[in-house]
């Protein structure tokens, strides 16, 4: 059936139901409710949503009305998300790694044109404006922490 059972949970999958939040306007006949429902799933497989009827009252037509929400096809695992390597890291697609290349590519490309018919721009001067908050963002990198852990106390020493 349709309604607004809940459907019981497959195995390697959990239901969890957010208590509803209803929100109600001061001097006004309106109202509304939101309710979310999440589904953990723990188990690769297909999984199944049963459809869902909810009712509610239409107060401009003085009538009950119903949204129906069709079931829902589920596929968790076999490629559905991120390909990952042994160690949880996503791997990289060949697109990717030759849209990668391509980029090196032209930018080598457009800095050897820069150098070869730009040489009046001040090279030295870019590389040290640009060196200034590269070593800035180094500093920032580095840990937070004093050259001695207790510093002006007598252990250690």
């Amino acid at each position: 059936g349709r309604g607004e059972r809940s459907p019981q949970p497959r195995p390697g999958q959990t239901r969890q139901v957010a208590p509803g939040q209803p929100a109600q306007e001061r001097q006004q006949d309106q109202a509304s409710r939101i309710q979310r429902i999440s589904y953990v799933v723990q188990a690769q497989g297909q999984y199944r949503l049963a459809a869902a009827d909810f009712f509610w009252w239409d107060t401009s037509r003085d009538e009950l009305q119903v949204l129906s929400l069709p079931a829902t096809e589920i596929s968790v695992g076999g490629g559905a998300g991120i390909v990952t390597g042994g160690r949880g890291a996503a791997l990289v697609t060949p697109r990717q790694a030759l849209l990668a290349a391509a980029g090196l590519v032209l930018l080598a490309l457009l800095s050897w044109l820069a150098r070869r018919y730009l040489p009046g721009l001040p090279w030295a001067r870019l590389g040290a404006a640009f060196a200034k908050p590269w070593r800035q963002l180094r500093q920032l990198r580095k840990p937070a922490l004093p050259e001695r852990l207790n510093p002006g106390s007598s252990a250690g020493e």
